[in-house]
């Protein structure tokens, strides 16, 4: 069993390919011949934070779904306010079609303006 390192008299190491089935490799911490933290501590440890990362993903989801809905929401209300409301939009496109605008007709136009 290959030793990670040790500190205040601990001595962490790892195994691997041992049970039957096999297992992961884990972490041991012994001090003496005294098994401080066997591999069930390492794996709980593990679980719980991967259930918080899972946790916090899954509210980083909820609050990006949130502001984008609000996000529609307030584009919606701009529309609104800047489209007329009971007013039929009118278009000029193509009302001309046809006809030839000089330039007189145009310094006419503007002076009547």
């Amino acid at each position: 069993m290959p030793k990670i390192f040790e500190w205040k008299g601990c001595r962490f190491h790892f195994f691997s390919n041992e049970g039957e089935p096999l297992e992961s490799i884990h972490i041991h911490v012994r001090k003496g011949q005294t098994e401080l933290i066997e591999k069930d501590f390492f794996e709980k440890r593990i679980n719980t934070m991967k259930q918080e990362l899972l946790n916090d993903t899954v509210g980083i989801l909820h609050r990006i779904e949130t502001i984008e809905r609000e996000v529609k929401d307030l584009k919606l209300s701009v529309l609104k306010k800047l489209t007329p409301t009971g007013k039929k939009v009118i278009s000029l496109k193509g009302i001309l079609k046809g006809i030839d605008v000089t330039d007189k007709d145009i310094a006419s136009a503007k002076k009547s303006l």
